[in-house]
């Protein structure tokens, strides 16, 4: 097709910020034109790009925008709407990316690609678009939109729900990260196991890795499992390249840190993270708000645990403050939530109990406005721990028991230690 694939990533990153700039200055519009009017290569180097920005997204993220750039300015060229419709809803998920930053100009393109779609009557380029929708929504942490987008994306064909395709595999995670946090852990109990399954008899490596590394282990914590969990993540990381950092080595890490976290090993959790902190830079895993505000929290949660255990306190406890300014600086409703939890956390370990207490005290609030149940009970749990509110403490935990919860006290100890 005349379309090289760059040995490293400079190349297509110097390929995608040009071709971006162009997009923004020339703006979407097109001249439609039918596909009978089109030369045939010309559709078929869009359609080439398009399978290759799929084929890499899940892995491969720079090699894979820099396609989705070649491929949009190819079909806002040649005119043909359907291949524009499709093109456009993949943009709505590479938009999204950006989070709270680029909402503004997503929604717009979401709400182009959706009108788009629907008058192209494609079935595909209308299952792309709600599913991209849904994508982007939980990117920007806004998890009732996204969730009601990617089930009605699955509900839109059942030969989209059930092949074995990436653009599925990235619906089917943004799903499993809105139930994951708004506490949701009874439909992951309950769909997971079926995913897994589905994944595993087609021989699809990428979703079982993702699935079985990210996800799997949060319902074996769940069910107070904590070895099986860290198994897990080993073993599916096992069958995967070494050759660079993907986001299947993201999940992996996320996983296995969480396993020892939860188990108290925090000096182990602490090493693997910084030991992969510049990793996941050069990866450009944190082109993904969503995925570098989850990191940060990440590391100011082991920062904290590692510092209650006696560790250098100081210092740790600067390097959590200063992940929470960070995530702060992101203005995102919902890591803001998490970020004043990791400050009433270094209050608490500082002994400063009225500060703690009033900034969880904020942190529910903010947790409740973010509609991140499992969180605004495990704040509710340490409010009433700090205070001697013995209901407050019996009632967050009989909330995580009601979601399949086993061992509230060490799922509180996870997802926020320090206290």
């Amino acid at each position: 097709m005349g379309l090289r694939l760059p040995r490293t990533s400079l190349p297509s990153l110097w390929s995608i910020l040009w071709r971006r700039a162009f997009l923004r200055l020339r703006g979407l519009r097109f001249r439609e034109r039918p596909a009978g009017q089109i030369s045939p290569e010309t559709l078929l180097r869009i359609d080439a790009c398009a399978s290759a920005t799929l084929g890499l997204g899940v892995s491969d993220p720079i090699h894979a925008l820099d396609f989705h750039a070649r491929g949009l300015m190819l079909a806002l060229r040649a005119g043909e709407p359907v291949r524009i419709a499709r093109a456009l809803a993949v943009d709505v998920g590479v938009l999204g990316a950006g989070g709270t930053r680029t909402w503004r100009r997503t929604n717009q393109v979401r709400e182009m690609a959706l009108s788009l779609a629907a008058r192209t009557g494609d079935d595909f380029a209308q299952y792309m678009a709600t599913a991209q929708s849904g994508i982007a929504r939980q990117f920007a942490g806004r998890w009732a939109e996204a969730l009601e987008d990617c089930e009605r994306a699955e509900s839109l064909g059942p030969e989209f729900r059930t092949r074995s395709s990436e653009d599925v595999y990235a619906r089917l995670i943004a799903t499993l990260y809105c139930w994951y946090y708004t506490g949701d852990i009874p439909r992951i109990a309950e769909r997971l196991p079926e995913l897994l399954k589905n994944v595993q008899e087609r021989g699809d490596l990428v979703s079982d890795t993702g699935l079985r590394a990210r996800f799997l282990p949060v319902l074996l914590l769940a069910q107070d499992n904590p070895e099986q969990a860290r198994h897990e993540v080993r073993d599916a990381i096992s069958r995967w390249t070494r050759q660079a950092f993907y986001f299947q080595h993201y999940f992996s890490l996320v996983g296995e840190t969480e396993g020892d976290l939860y188990v108290g090993a925090v000096e182990p959790a602490w090493e693997r993270l910084t030991g992969a902190w510049r990793a996941l830079g050069a990866g450009h895993i944190f082109l993904v708000q969503f995925l570098l505000l989850e990191a940060l929290h990440l590391r100011a949660r082991v920062a904290l645990a590692l510092a209650a255990s006696g560790h250098e306190s100081p210092r740790l406890v600067r390097q959590a403050l200063a992940d929470a300014r960070r995530m702060e600086r992101e203005q995102a409703p919902w890591s803001d939530a998490l970020a004043l939890l990791v400050r009433a956390g270094v209050a608490s370990l500082q002994g400063h109990r009225s500060s703690a207490v009033e900034l969880l005290a904020q942190a529910e609030s903010a947790l409740e406005a973010a509609q991140m149940s499992l969180y605004l009970a495990v704040a509710q749990c340490r409010r009433g721990e700090l205070t001697g509110d013995r209901k407050l403490v019996e009632a967050a935990n009989q909330f995580m028991h009601n979601h399949q919860i086993r061992n509230p006290a060490r799922m509180a100890g996870m997802l926020a230690p320090g206290f």
